[in-house]
């Protein structure tokens, strides 16, 4: 008998239980590795966002407090806040650059 007889002979309990089988298999790999949702990228956002939202706010309130006692013809907050958006953004890429790798690492494909 070759293989297309076997197959055709094997009872539909056996079918059934291979079909089964593999299914198992399947289930128990999607379990092992979720695929990211909404919550992880809304999650991600608002790190990213306080990353560079924080950075910003203080240096705001940092070029006000100069302003008030630093008398000069140009505002201190402007420039400030350009420097903390720039330290946020950088701040934030890091963080990305992070989390990427340890997802990576979880999931074993990280090269280095």
């Amino acid at each position: 008998m070759d293989h297309k007889q076997l197959k055709t002979i094997a009872s539909p309990q056996t079918r059934f239980a291979s079909a089964v089988g593999g299914g198992d298999r399947q289930i128990l790999s999607v379990v092992q590795n979720p695929k990211p949702g909404i919550r992880i990228g809304t999650e991600m956002t608002g790190i990213i966002a306080w990353a560079i939202a924080v950075p910003s706010l203080v240096a705001a309130a940092v070029g006000r407090g100069l302003d008030s006692v630093v008398p000069v013809s140009y505002s201190w907050a402007v420039p400030l806040v350009v420097l903390g958006l720039i330290v946020g953004c950088i701040n934030a890429k890091e963080g990305v650059a992070r989390e990427v790798r340890l997802m990576r690492e979880e999931q074993g494909d990280y090269d280095g």
